[in-house]
């Protein structure tokens, strides 16, 4: 385990300490994930031919609260990401999936307004720590009827010229929802603020961006 993933083991073990002694609620949480990737350098934006990749998000959490409208959530999630992209150039046309599989954790600000006894609304925003723990690369060409196929495996590191990706990415979680009793139902937009790519030459970046849509099911007080 190198000196990130402790950093980031003791932050969530330390939250969910004060959580098993305080006004705190866990829960489950699951849902669909629609990943892309912003890939671009100072001249050319090399994902516009990307679409949505569709992909899954699990989670256990904690919902640590501070004020009566106010509080901390944390979870501990698997989260799919990647795209997918269809080229063509003459008679080449080519098919790519990308699917990547991090543990993201994020630590957002929530804020929750009672709608009565049943019912409320929320609101959170904050930072997402994630560790890329799998990934493929999957490509189909096609050229004149004649079609092969390639499927390697994603290389995390900082090497520029054997890896693919960064294992660490730094990102911003915005999103809301609306609660019914125990369940709470939710939409998030995670965006990378890190460069995910080894490489920076000429302003390259690549980016991880995903729309996450779930159901939750909080226990406790």
């Amino acid at each position: 385990m190198n000196n990130i993933n402790r950093v980031l083991l003791v932050a969530v073990i330390s939250l969910w300490s004060l959580g098993a002694n305080a006004q705190a609620q866990f829960g489950i949480r699951g849902g669909l994930n629609f990943s892309n990737q912003l890939e671009k350098d100072d001249n050319q934006t090399y994902s516009s031919d990307n679409s949505a990749r569709v992909g899954f998000n699990a989670a256990v959490l904690l919902d640590y609260r501070i004020w009566d409208i106010f509080s901390v959530e944390t979870s501990v999630m698997m989260s799919t990401k990647g795209f997918t992209r269809n080229t063509t150039t003459g008679l080449t046309n080519t098919e790519t999936l990308v699917k990547l599989l991090y543990l993201d954790i994020p630590i957002n600000a929530k804020v929750t307004l009672g709608l009565g006894s049943n019912f409320s609304v929320f609101g959170a925003v904050g930072p997402n720590f994630g560790i890329g723990m799998s990934g493929t690369s999957e490509s189909t060409t096609t050229i004149a009827n004649i079609t092969s196929s390639t499927d390697s495996a994603i290389e995390w590191g900082q090497d520029e010229l054997n890896d693919d990706l960064n294992k660490l990415d730094v990102g911003l979680t915005a999103g809301g929802g609306i609660g019914i009793k125990s369940f709470q139902i939710g939409g998030y937009y995670d965006f990378s603020l890190l460069n995910v790519s080894p490489r920076s030459k000429n302003g390259y970046r690549v980016k991880n961006q995903v729309f996450r849509f779930s159901v939750a099911y909080l226990f406790g007080e």
